[in-house]
């Protein structure tokens, strides 16, 4: 064990909990007990449901995949909720990025979802005026540059939500920039499946109260997500901590890992 928390580069804070509490311990059962009590100690999460309003903007970095998983938020309005296509729409927001409108439109046609290219914020207010009674939800992509600006541009109206999307391997520095100010009300943490670790994003949460929903996405798993709960957490770290070949299967109070080799789970 001693040897697998110095080689995996986690943050100090979370080191030190896990060294004090883990290191000592006679056997691997009580060691993920430990673990798991300490996840749960120093962890808040809000455990809200996802939160909904008629008009929802997505916002991020560039490259975070926002766009991609507005189209997969879609996805999982029309299946999971029950909602209409037809009465979902999606506004590209002053994106002047080349190809971003064409992707837009390829997505958009999969699922059958109105869409419109909105130039700036005075276009967008006579958009809204006409379409407001048309649909029951309105998804509003943005940019990943200015983002401050555009964010603050789309906070005219109270009934608007904003979803951050970014990687789930950002600094922690990045994950307070996008998350402290606009208080978004749920984060997709993307690219799960091309990083292993997300240490940053554990170390934030140590440090800060969930206040919004947050969930796992992945390009490997379409229209699924998954839920960052403290099952979540403890699943991630109990693998790289405590798991492999050599390991007996244990049973805790609440979980229960089957054996399996190491960078196989």
């Amino acid at each position: 064990i001693a040897d697998r928390l110095k080689n995996l580069d986690l943050p100090f804070t979370l080191y030190k909990m896990i060294e004090d509490e883990i290191l000592e311990t006679k056997n691997i059962e009580i060691a993920s007990k430990n673990l798991e009590a300490i996840i749960k100690k120093n962890i808040h999460f809000s455990n809200i449901d996802y939160p909904f309003a008629k008009k929802i903007v997505f916002y991020g970095p560039s490259g975070s995949g926002k766009t991609t998983n507005l189209f997969k938020f879609c996805e999982f309005l029309i299946d999971q909720q029950n909602i209409s296509n037809e009465k979902i729409c999606v506004l590209s927001y002053a994106d002047e990025k080349p190809g971003s409108w064409s992707q837009v439109k390829t997505l958009s046609s999969k699922c059958g979802i109105d869409t419109y290219k909105i130039k700036n914020l005075e276009d967008l207010k006579i958009i809204l005026d006409d379409i407001n009674f048309k649909y029951e939800k309105i998804l509003i992509d943005t940019p990943g540059i200015n983002i401050d600006e555009k964010l603050s541009e789309l906070s005219f109206q109270d009934d608007t939500l904003f979803y951050l999307v970014i990687p789930i391997i950002s600094s922690k520095l990045a994950l307070k920039k996008y998350i402290n100010k606009t208080k978004p009300k749920c984060v997709f943490l993307t690219k799960k499946d091309e990083n292993e670790n997300f240490w940053e994003f554990i170390s934030y949460a140590l440090e800060n109260k969930f206040e919004f929903k947050a969930v796992a996405t992945s390009n490997l798993e379409i229209n699924q997500y998954k839920s960052i709960d403290y099952d979540f957490i403890f699943n991630e770290i109990e693998q790289k901590i405590l798991s492999g070949e050599e390991m007996n299967k244990i049973k805790g109070s609440n979980f229960e890992k089957i054996n399996y080799a190491d960078n196989n789970p």
